[in-house]
């Protein structure tokens, strides 16, 4: 049987091209007399989605149960609720920015850094270990992923050097962090600031051009 790879649907019958993009068929022509393109059942992703919810939902009232029954003294079914909200935000930031891993990638790091600072604050008892040691190495590893991957995926500079300036700018906010007293190990964050910064003067002196055009880009300006 003949199917089109661009479209990802096999032929009956003897065709030179497919119906419906015109691309070239591959594979050997069946004896069906009938042209039509057989399409193959797939699993909804809104499916999927409406299934992990459930699944979610459950292992929410099930974790609250458990905390019922035991008086809440355990603290593994907050930290399994907590890991469940976080594990469902991921697969619905992997479900609306399927078709762009770079941001995909950003929002994640991003959400995580933030959902780590509340735990450190509203759980694990205000340690600051989130500030003082994930922050930084956050920012530094999101700006490695990026340009690992830019490079990796053979991209343009200017389709992944916007991710990268508005990494430069948010690695800057460890500086209220300090100046408020917030982080008591500043210096993992001076040393994350002190390379971003390298970082983002480079994009700035070398590849202006590029940066200008992303941010237009990308901001409409």
């Amino acid at each position: 049987m003949q199917s089109c790879e661009k479209c990802g649907i096999t032929i009956r019958g003897a065709k030179s091209k497919c119906p419906l993009c015109g691309n070239e068929l591959t594979g050997t022509p069946a004896p069906e007399t009938a042209g039509f393109p057989a399409l193959h059942d797939k699993v909804s992703k809104w499916s999927v989605l409406k299934v992990s919810a459930f699944c979610f939902f459950v292992l929410e009232v099930l974790m609250m149960l458990v905390q019922y029954i035991t008086g809440g003294r355990l603290m593994w079914p907050v930290a399994v609720m907590v890991l469940a909200l976080v594990g469902l935000a991921d697969l619905c930031l992997a479900f609306f920015y399927r078709h762009n891993v770079l941001k995909l990638i950003s929002v994640q790091v991003y959400a995580g850094m933030l959902i780590a600072v509340m735990i450190d604050r509203n759980i694990a008892g205000w340690h600051k270990w989130s500030v003082s040691w994930l922050l930084p190495s956050g920012f530094v590893g999101l700006a490695i992923t990026i340009i690992c991957i830019g490079r990796g995926l053979r991209l343009k500079l200017i389709e992944y050097i916007i991710y990268l300036a508005v990494a430069v700018l948010a690695s800057m906010t460890q500086i209220l962090l300090i100046r408020q007293g917030l982080n008591p190990h500043p210096l993992p964050a001076v040393i994350s600031m002190s390379i971003m910064a390298v970082l983002g003067a480079a994009g700035m002196l070398f590849f202006f051009r590029e940066l200008r055009s992303a941010a237009s880009r990308a901001f409409h300006m």
